[in-house]
Formats: C-alpha cells, sequence, structure tokens
C-alpha cells in the first residue's frame, strides 16, 4: 500500500506545460536547499556533511526517527511524516517538510518526492517497467523511498549547523580567487543547515558470500536481548546527536519497549573550562545501525540507572555547539569506528596522524589536517582515539581499539576465493551462502573489518598500475560495504578531486567514480575507504579540466541504466522466491508471493 497520506500522490501526470513550470521552480527555489551543509560552502577546509549507512529496511529507519528524534522537544506531539504537498504553478508538488516543529525530515532529492523523481527520471510504471521488476531487473517505484534500483531512507536534520559564514562567500574570495570563488557561488544553495542521515538499500549491489540482511542480523546478536550482553566492542559503530535532555526519548522509548542501553561519561572540554556530566542511550533503528543521543539531563532518571563509562564518548571542544536549543534540538557530535588495536595506527596515519611522510602528504590531499582532541585508554586496554578532521570539522571522529577474544569454536569467516565466487552475488539473488552467514556464524570487530576489506577487494575495480594517473578506471560497481560511509565536503580549490582520488589509490583504496555534473557539481565523485574499509565519498567542488576517469561511468545505485535495468542485474528463474526484506509490503513482494 502508499506510504502516502490521502491526497498525496508521488507521481502527478500533468501538463507538459505545467510540468515546464514545476522544474523552473524546482531549479530555482527546491535547489536552494543543500542535502547537507557544505554542498558547496564558503568554508577554507573540509566538513563531515552526512553520514550513510547500508540497511535492508531503510524506510523503517526512517520511521523510526520521525517517531522519536522527531520528537526529541520536550512537550512534542509531533506526527510529521517528513514531507509535504504545495501548490506550484498549478500543480501538485511533494517536498521535504523542513516547517516547524520538525526537528528532521525527508531528504530533499528522495526518491518520491517530486525533485527526486525528477533527478532520478522516475516516470509511471508501464507494462515494460513492470516486467523488468517480474524478471528482477529493476524495482517498482511510485511511493516514497522507492527508486527503479535501490529503496531510500534519507533523513536529514534541519538544523544540523547554524554556522552562518558557511554562506559567506565574500570572505574567502581573497584566498581563492574572484573567479573560481564566482564559480562555486553560482552552484551554491541559499541554505547550509541540513545534516544528512542517510538509510540506502541499494539492492543490486553485492555484500560478498553473505547478503546484507545475514550481516545486519549478525552484528545484531551483539546487542540481542536487550544488550543483555553488556557494551561489546561492535557496537562502537554509531551516530551521536546531541539533544538538550533524554526526557522525552525515555519516555517514549519505555512506553513503545524499545530496547536501548544508557551510559553516563564525563564529556572532555577545552583546556581551562568545566567539564561535562553527559547521559546517554544507545538504540538501534534498524538493521546493525546504532545512534547514541547525548544530553546533559538524563531526563528525571537518577544517575545510578546509567552505566558509567571510562572514556570519554565526546568531547564539547570545537565541537558543533548549537546556538540554542531552540533552533537547534538535535545537532550531529561524532561518528564512531570500531576499528580494532591492529588497524588503529594505519587508521590513523590514513587521517594524517603519525605514520610516514607519504600518509601524511596523502592525508594532506585529502584535506585532512587532523587534531586530536581526546586519547583515551583505560586499564582494559580499550583505546578511544576523538579527532577533528579539520579547523573546520566540528563534528568529530572517534576511532576505538578495544580487546576482543577470537571465537573458539564456530564457522570461520569465508575464504578469500568464496568472495571472488560470490562478487557477483546481489541483494536480490537468492544464491546459497556460507556457513558463517547464519545463525552459527560469530561476528567480531576483526572479522567485520576483515570481511567489508574482502568485498571491496573483490567488487570493485582494481586500483590502475600507476595512482598518480589523470585517467584512472572510472570503476564496475561499488559494494554495500562502501554504502557505509560520511561524506567529506570540502569546497576550496586545495580541496583538488584528482588528487583527492590519487591519495586514496596511493592509501590502498579502491575507488569508484560517479559522474557528479547531475548533482550540481562539474566533475567527478570518488568513493573510497579507510584502511579498516569504511567509506569516504568526496564532496568537492574542484575537479581540474585535464582530469578524466576512463570507460562509462556507472549511475548512482538508485538510478536505472538507459534500458531501464539496473547495474549488477542480471537474469533469474521465474520460480525462485524473491527474499528481499526491504521490499515486504511492496508491489514487488507481493508479485514474488503471487
Amino acid at each position: 500500500s502508499s506510504v502516502y497520506p490521502q491526497g498525496h500522490s508521488a507521481l502527478p501526470s500533468p501538463s507538459a506545460e505545467a510540468m515546464s513550470r514545476a522544474l523552473i521552480f524546482a531549479l530555482l527555489v527546491v535547489s536552494s536547499e543543500a542535502q547537507h551543509y557544505c554542498w558547496p560552502c564558503a568554508e577554507r577546509h573540509g566538513v563531515i556533511g552526512k553520514y550513510t549507512y547500508a540497511a535492508s529496511e531503510p524506510t523503517a529507519c526512517f520511521d523510526w526517527y520521525m517517531r522519536y528524534l522527531n520528537n526529541i522537544v520536550p512537550g512534542s506531539d509531533n506526527q510529521g511524516i517528513g514531507w509535504k504537498t504545495m501548490e506550484v504553478g498549478g500543480l501538485s508538488e511533494v517536498v521535504s517538510d523542513a516547517d516547524a516543529p520538525n526537528v528532521m525530515a525527508v531528504e530533499v532529492n528522495e526518491c518520491g518526492t517530486s525533485r527526486g523523481n525528477r533527478g532520478v527520471k522516475i516516470a509511471p510504471m508501464g507494462p515494460a517497467a513492470w516486467d523488468l521488476v517480474r524478471r528482477r531487473r529493476r524495482l517498482p517505484t511510485g511511493d516514497m523511498h522507492q527508486c527503479p534500483c535501490a529503496v531510500q531512507g534519507r533523513a536529514n536534520i534541519i538544523n544540523g549547523t547554524v554556522k552562518e559564514t558557511l554562506s559567506n562567500f565574500s570572505h574567502v574570495e581573497a584566498a581563492w580567487g574572484k573567479e573560481y570563488t564566482d564559480r562555486v557561488r553560482a552552484m551554491g544553495p541559499a541554505s547550509w543547515s541540513r545534516f544528512g542521515v542517510h538509510g540506502v538499500f541499494c539492492s543490486f549491489h553485492s555484500s560478498g558470500p553473505c547478503s546484507l540482511e545475514q550481516v545486519e542480523h549478525g552484528v545484531a546478536r551483539a546487542w540481542a536481548g536487550n544488550f543483555s550482553q553488556g557494551y561489546v566492542p561492535l557496537m562502537d559503530n554509531s551516530l551521536m546527536l546531541r539533544a538538550e535532555t533524554l526526557g522525552p526519548l525515555l519516555d517514549a522509548f519505555l512506553r513503545d519497549g524499545v530496547a536501548f542501553y544508557p551510559m553516563r561519561w564525563t564529556a572532555a572540554a577545552a583546556p581551562g573550562t568545566e567539564q561535562t556530566e553527559m547521559y546517554s542511550i544507545l538504540a538501534s533503528p534498524c538493521g546493525k545501525v546504532l545512534i547514541e543521543v547525548a544530553a546533559p539531563c538524563p531526563g528525571g532518571r537518577p544517575a545510578h540507572e546509567f552505566h558509567r563509562m571510562v572514556h570519554a564518548r565526546a568531547t564539547l571542544e570545537h565541537w558543533n555547539k548549537p546556538a540554542d536549543d531552540a533552533s537547534q534540538p538535535l545537532v550531529p557530535l561524532r561518528i564512531s569506528k570500531a576499528i580494532g588495536a591492529d588497524k588503529l595506527d594505519e587508521v590513523l596515519a590514513f587521517y594524517g596522524l603519525g605514520g610516514t611522510p607519504e600518509t601524511q602528504r596523502n592525508a594532506a590531499a585529502l584535506g585532512f589536517r587532523t587534531q586530536v582532541l581526546v586519547d583515551q585508554m583505560d586499564n582494559s586496554g580499550a583505546r578511544a582515539v576523538t579527532v577533528m578532521l579539520s579547523p573546520s570539522a566540528t563534528t568529530h571522529m572517534q576511532f576505538w581499539a578495544r580487546p576482543e577474544v577470537e571465537p573458539a569454536g564456530g564457522p570461520e569467516l569465508p575464504q578469500r576465493e568464496v568472495f571472488h565466487q560470490a562478487a557477483s552475488q546481489i541483494q536480490i539473488d537468492p544464491a546459497k551462502n556460507h556457513q558463517f552467514c547464519g545463525a552459527e556464524g560469530t561476528w567480531t570487530v576483526r572479522r567485520y573489518i576483515r570481511y567489508q576489506l574482502l568485498v571491496h577487494e573483490t567488487v570493485m575495480e582494481r586500483p590502475p598500475s600507476d595512482p598518480d594517473t589523470d585517467s584512472p578506471p572510472a570503476g564496475f560497481a561499488q559494494d554495500i560495504f562502501i554504502d557505509d560511509h560520511f561524506s567529506w565536503d570540502c569546497t576550496a580549490p586545495e580541496c583538488n578531486v584528482a588528487e583527492g582520488g590519487k591519495a586514496l589509490y596511493r592509501s590502498g583504496s579502491r575507488v569508484q567514480w560517479m559522474d557528479a555534473s547531475d548533482r550540481g557539481f562539474p566533475g567527478w565523485g570518488p568513493y573510497g575507504y579507510d584502511p579498516a574499509g569504511y567509506g569516504i565519498q568526496l564532496h568537492w567542488a574542484n575537479t581540474p579540466a585535464d582530469f578524466r576517469p576512463r570507460g562509462d561511468p556507472y549511475p548512482i545505485c538508485f538510478q536505472a541504466q538507459e534500458d531501464g535495468t539496473c547495474q549488477g542485474a542480471h537474469e533469474f528463474g521465474a520460480a525462485q522466491p524473491f527474499g528481499l526484506r526491504g521490499l515486504r509490503g511492496t508491489k514487488v513482494g507481493r508479485l514474488a508471493q503471487n
């Protein structure tokens, strides 16, 4: 059934003249809303602009945000769904709803919004399109979040930042030069406030021998039974958001029976300033995703009901401080990554800490001017390093290395050859999975990192023999684990797309190049990964004219190819079952059952 309220339509069928008027409006008005707060912006350094994750049910995460995070303000009873319709030039446009009292909204170009449908070229489903769905060569469209080749659940925090200088290009013109500044100024939106929290299910991406759903089940077993195993290392992969109080969230979780892990800890602070006692709750909105909400107020609960944590789970030094709680009731604080002791130094060197002159050169080419804010180790040997990736990156990164015991029994991680054999196995491919993928397999941080690195190495295009080439391979496909990434946004001319790509290659990453021109930039957008396999997307404005990846660039995973099929799709036998958890209840799921 449609997810639209009565009267909302994702696919209006206006006249050509009306569509033209709507398109003009979209270009002049709707495009003034950025997906995240530096696309582009008048900032001298890189910033973290969004947090993206792979999920087999991204709509479940989205609905969770609307139900809980959209009611983070005390006294809220917000029933908003994240989008609305508005009349434009005589026709109905479906747009992101950033109006009060909303704290979060659907992404401005989500499939199902009018702007998103135009961008991904979604048309009403006809017989030919339904035939491709039956043959599992594309997905159905028509409802919110439905793309031809993916299911989205992309939300944003409406006021992720209110840093006014992001929109003031005059203060960088002297350093950047008038010609360059005018060019990026012309690209820019009029609002730089949103922070993306994006769930995606790229159904035609490979995830190796295990399906994404199996990976989710395996990882989430670490916090099964209402986090009854206590805090385990796999829980270090999370996004932390800051609110004024935990009261509304705790009330709602207890009312609805949502499992959560409560913590209290002392936030690190700038030298000479008073440290702050913080309270936080960690919960999983879907799949293997963990969201942690922190606040200085525990919402009327006594301190002893929160687990005391030794490490500072965030710092209030050089942080994304809200202007006030009324205008910014929810802001991103940090992204946390489970790394492990054997990879930590290599990962820190990738981001510009320690390492060799070459790793320092690569980090600089990637726009990292990293500063350690906190580096703590407890008596067990667990270490947390909180960093600021540039002087402008007030949403921080935190890397964890905890002692971990490898499982004594059960199936081992599959061998590399099994990953090679599964390289073309996509999410709607009902091929047989490895024993490790089932209930007997045990995931650890070390195994998770090894698994995602093997997927990258067997799915993505090999690096060029010369990493400094200006014509690297465009790449065939990225995989599910590249969908787990953060965007590193930089408009400054020093953030050179060609040099950033070369630095990724020299760091050992494989790269998928995307033609970014359809998304507002005249150039290329690379997706790569750090030495632990966690994804990074360069949202940069400066692509040199002589840089051109060779081969045909493949469309972003949401969009179909020219023939209407999805990249990675292949024919399936008619009698094979359709096991897509992320599409249950949709038309394609019902087709498979009929």
